[in-house]
C-alpha cells in the first residue's frame, strides 16, 4: 500500500512538474510615478497585469538552454486614450529577452489613464520582470 501511494504520490508531483505553464518563471514587479491624483490602471490591477503577461509571454528557448536568467526592465508610457507608447529597456539582460518583454508589454490594452487635477494626463510605468526557469 506504501508503495502505491508513493508511486500516486510521484505520479501527480511528475504531472504538475509538466504541466507547469513555462511561463510561470517570470516574475513582474511595477514601478509607478508620483505625483498623480490617480495613477494608472491596468484592468485588473496588478493582477491582471501580471495576469496578462504570463499568459503572453514566451520564454526564449535559447535563453532557456543557456541558462540565462535574470531582470528586464521595460519602462513605458500610458497614454491618455489608456494606450501604451515609447516602449523601452531600461535595463536589459540579453537581446532575445528584451525583445520579448518589449513585445508583451506594447500588447498591453485598456488602461485606464492617469489623472491630475480632474484630467486624464500621460504617466510613465516601469515593470520589471524577473526570467528564472
Amino acid at each position: 500500500m506504501k508503495k502505491f501511494i508513493f508511486v500516486i504520490l510521484m505520479a501527480c508531483i511528475s504531472f504538475a512538474s509538466f504541466a507547469q505553464d513555462k511561463n510561470q518563471a517570470v516574475e513582474v514587479k511595477s514601478t509607478i510615478a508620483s505625483g498623480f491624483d490617480k495613477c494608472a490602471m491596468y484592468p485588473g490591477g496588478e493582477n491582471g497585469m501580471n495576469t496578462f503577461i504570463h499568459k503572453n509571454i514566451d520564454y526564449p528557448m535559447a535563453a532557456i538552454k543557456s541558462g540565462k536568467e535574470g531582470n528586464v526592465t521595460v519602462q513605458f508610457t500610458v497614454n491618455t486614450d489608456g494606450t501604451v507608447s515609447n516602449v523601452k529597456v531600461v535595463k536589459g539582460l540579453e537581446p532575445n529577452l528584451d525583445a520579448e518583454a518589449i513585445k508583451v508589454v506594447s500588447k498591453m490594452k485598456g488602461w485606464t489613464p492617469a489623472m491630475k487635477g480632474g484630467k486624464a494626463v500621460p504617466m510613465d510605468y516601469q515593470v520589471n520582470c524577473h526570467f528564472a526557469k
